[in-house]
């Protein structure tokens, strides 16, 4: 069975999403049970609204598994991760690299944005205030006013905040008249700042995403690993389900493009089409699944 050995988190981000591993415990392997985390960034509703379809179809598709969809708040991953209470997970880029840190999770997944004619791999936060308010024109003009993130953990909800405060010698933990957390979900700052509770916040941006790329240590052996050809087509059927077009990369040879073509996947990229090429070449050289 392909997932008694380890335990797989799917990783969401705006623009980025990658999937991790864990070891899986035994009792849940005797069970063929699969319970997939998510990220509740936006509430539990929104959670359940947007990844309950995947897991029915995952249902459908695999009925020797019973997936079940678990909603999770930050602090939630980390407990759900250390317990092996998951065996996979949704979630954003600042989780995952801590998850990595303290648990050893490997990706398996990301999800790209496409967004104005490019491919982008940016994570994006946003800090606002309402636009009536003629005294805060610039992020030095936050000095000594009220500010409200997300969570002190929280990737977008915070830290990105954090990082662009510092880059203007502004510290949020000094130089603000008050520092304060919403908690998830995150729509709460935007209430707070409207509400004029709060004088200025930060969350998430929400950016659209439309490509899955497939981890290439997944693909690169695909035509000789009938279990990681066996994941690739279930990730690329399941990554169609949801509107997304499928990437797959350490395409090593001819074979593996066929069979990537034969599951349906749109992109491909390796030295099994192209070697490394200077960048004003790349135009007449780009190639694609179909």
């Amino acid at each position: 069975m392909p997932f008694t050995s380890r335990i797989k988190l799917f990783l969401y981000l705006t623009s980025l999403l990658a999937i991790l591993s864990l070891p899986i415990s035994q009792a849940h392997a005797k069970k063929s049970l699969i319970r997939i985390g998510v990220l509740k960034i936006w509430g539990e509703d929104t959670a359940r609204s947007m990844w309950q379809p995947t897991i029915d179809y995952l249902n459908q598709k695999l009925p020797q598994y019973n997936f079940q969809l678990v909603t999770l708040n930050l602090a939630e991953t980390y407990s759900a991760t250390s317990e092996k209470n998951i065996d996979f997970i949704l979630t954003n880029s600042g989780n995952y690299v801590s998850l990595q840190a303290n648990y050893d999770v490997a990706r398996i997944l990301t999800l790209r944005v496409h967004r104005q004619g490019y491919i982008t791999t940016r994570f994006g936060a946003v800090i606002f205030t309402r636009s009536d308010r003629d005294d805060i024109q610039s992020l030095t003009d936050l000095k000594n006013k009220s500010f409200m993130g997300v969570k002190e953990a929280a990737f977008g909800g915070f830290q990105m905040a954090w990082y662009k405060l510092k880059k203007h010698d502004i510290d949020p933990y000094s130089d603000f008249k008050n520092l304060s957390f919403s908690g998830f979900p995150q729509d709460k700052v935007a209430h707070a700042v409207l509400s004029k509770q709060i004088d200025a916040g930060t969350y998430l941006k929400n950016l659209p995403v439309n490509f899955l790329k497939i981890d290439g240590s997944f693909v690169c052996n695909m035509d000789t690993d009938p279990v990681n050809a066996a994941m690739v087509e279930s990730i690329i059927q399941v990554g169609h389900k949801i509107g997304l077009e499928i990437i797959a990369e350490y395409v090593e040879n001819e074979a593996i493009l066929e069979q990537l073509k034969s599951m349906g996947a749109n992109y491909a990229q390796g030295y099994g089409i192209a070697k490394p090429l200077p960048i004003e070449t790349l135009s007449n050289n780009q190639t694609d699944v179909a």
